[in-house]
């Protein structure tokens, strides 16, 4: 049996859902996605780059992966890094309680179907697949920084005393401090 038709009858098994009956992975997935990590995503600000029907496909192949041991990389976007300032904000808005209470109303839901290293993957993929650009989360991140930049340029402008800016170029030929309004 080749790897393909093992993936799909996996996505065929049936579960039993507190929330949607009698389903199979497939349509877990798809209404995990559709009512449940996109809505969590947004409702902190952030939106994904990409289709659902992409997002599933990278979920699902990851879940099937991961639940049979076998060593799975998924699509690695450019320019997006786990160690970068981005990624630090994301996991400051987003915490690890959030993501545990999130994951644990959707174990509940769909008959636990994520198992702890589903749903570290899970987090990682969301992060990969987030459009970092048009994510109000960023953006007022990025306005915060700009404003809190411009605020301590300002202040040490305005906070230095014109007297003392006179005696340290008075020691220079050259005048190196500058009093700026």
């Amino acid at each position: 049996m080749n790897r393909q038709y093992k993936f799909v009858q996996w996505q065929n098994l049936y579960i039993e859902s507190i929330k949607y009956g009698t389903i199979s992975l497939n349509h877990a997935i798809q209404y995990f996605i559709r009512d449940g990590l996109t809505p969590f995503l947004e409702g902190y600000g952030y939106t994904f780059d990409v289709n659902s029907s992409t997002v599933e496909n990278i979920v699902a192949s990851t879940m099937y992966m991961i639940s049979y041991d076998n060593l799975y990389t998924f699509p690695v976007r450019g320019n997006v890094y786990f160690d970068d300032e981005h990624f630090q904000h994301f996991e400051y808005i987003i915490s690890t309680e959030a993501w545990g209470h999130f994951f644990s109303f959707w174990n509940r839901m769909l008959d636990d179907i994520f198992s702890e290293a589903i749903c570290i993957e899970i987090k990682c993929i969301s992060w990969m697949l987030i459009d970092i650009n048009k994510s109000n989360a960023v953006i007022q991140y990025l306005e915060y920084l700009e404003d809190s930049d411009n605020e301590v340029n300002n202040d040490n402008k305005n906070s230095i005393d014109p007297y003392l800016l006179e005696q340290m170029n008075h020691y220079t030929q050259n005048p190196k401090f500058v009093f700026e309004k």
